[in-house]
């Protein structure tokens, strides 16, 4: 066990809990990922909400451990800090019928369900590393997510670093010598000549490249000046000259 155990740890990413202060003041807001069709229209003509007005997330339940490396019963409890079924077992002043009593399943209404921090731990605790959380790295059985975080701190990073890399691509395209923008134009399947075979102009290209490059900036800087590009502008070269 302890060398399972260590092996477990040795291998361990960083979670998503883990980058979560359970301890700072703050509400987590938990989102069902799985919509319903809508089944009517309500009596002022909206459709109904997307989400089951109820759902009550499976407690217990069997979930691969990252932390000791093995398959644990995750279970909540009204009151008890720890959120494993083995360790509250542990607690020889509770009986089953009492334990069965404090069981606690925690509610989605409308597809929300709000845990407030620091006072529900255990109850953050318990949703992320539940089996249908969609952050959940081993999931067993591998089932889709039912459930997921509004994290606006990830989803901001994540805005901002493709901000960064559509402003290098675009900078990119705008810099870039001719011959290499009418290549890349090429292997983008960008057009250079209108329906007429006629050239377009070069400011005319270029807006058209510009565009590529804001709209699928990290494709476009993936390929700009590759070793892809270059064997393309190669065989390109040859077929236009009759080695090929």
């Amino acid at each position: 066990m302890a060398t399972e155990t260590a092996k477990a740890k040795g291998n361990e990413k960083k979670r998503l809990i883990d980058e979560i202060d359970l301890d700072q003041k703050r509400t987590l807001v938990f989102k069902l990922a799985r919509t319903v069709p809508p089944r009517g229209r309500s009596d002022k003509g909206d459709w109904d909400q997307p989400y089951q007005p109820i759902y009550q997330v499976k407690n217990p339940c069997l979930v691969y451990d990252e932390a000791t490396g093995r398959e644990r019963w995750l279970r909540l409890l009204k009151g008890h800090s720890s959120i494993w079924r083995d360790e509250q077992e542990q607690d020889k002043t509770l009986t089953q019928r009492e334990i069965s009593a404090l069981i606690v399943k925690p509610t989605f209404y409308s597809g929300v369900l709000q845990a407030k921090l620091p006072v529900d731990k255990a109850l953050v605790r318990f949703l992320m590393n539940h089996d249908d959380f969609s952050e959940k790295e081993n999931r067993i059985g591998n089932r889709p997510a039912v459930f997921t975080l509004l994290n606006k701190e990830k989803e901001g990073k994540t805005n901002i670093d493709f901000l960064r890399k559509r402003k290098e691509a675009t900078d990119a395209a705008l810099m870039a010598p001719k011959d290499d923008m009418l290549a890349h134009c090429a292997y983008l399947n960008i057009a250079t000549v209108d329906e007429f075979g006629q050239d377009y102009s070069e400011d005319y290209i270029r807006t058209q490249y510009v565009a590529a490059s804001e709209a699928k900036p990290i494709d476009f800087l993936n390929t700009f000046k590759s070793a892809t590009l270059k064997t393309f502008q190669a065989v390109r070269a040859a077929i236009n000259s009759g080695i090929i």
